[in-house]
């Protein structure tokens, strides 16, 4: 299979600069014990304030399941309790 068209493709360029910025920002966060991806629900959180985990995935543009996934870690990490299933509308 000829892939040789592809070294112009815009979506994998946009992919590959996408995956760089993530890196800068992993590494900028790291001595603040944080990655990128939960820095974007916290600063979401930050301008909505207390919001249903459906809401919140929708305007970060993630499935809910990946959400409450990482919201579970992020709290596992905090030491806070988690509950073990998240409840139908609950508030990150």
């Amino acid at each position: 299979m000829d892939l040789s068209a592809t070294r112009s493709c815009h979506c994998l360029d946009a992919r590959r600069r996408a995956r760089a910025i993530t890196r800068r920002y992993d590494e900028r966060l790291r001595p603040h014990g944080l990655q990128s991806t939960q820095f974007s629900v916290l600063a979401a959180l930050a301008l909505t304030g207390p919001t249903p985990l459906g809401e919140l995935a929708d305007l970060l543009g993630l499935e809910r399941t990946t959400l409450t996934r990482s919201a579970n870690r992020m709290e596992a990490e905090a030491g806070s309790p988690t509950p073990s299933r998240p409840t139908p509308g609950s508030v990150a």
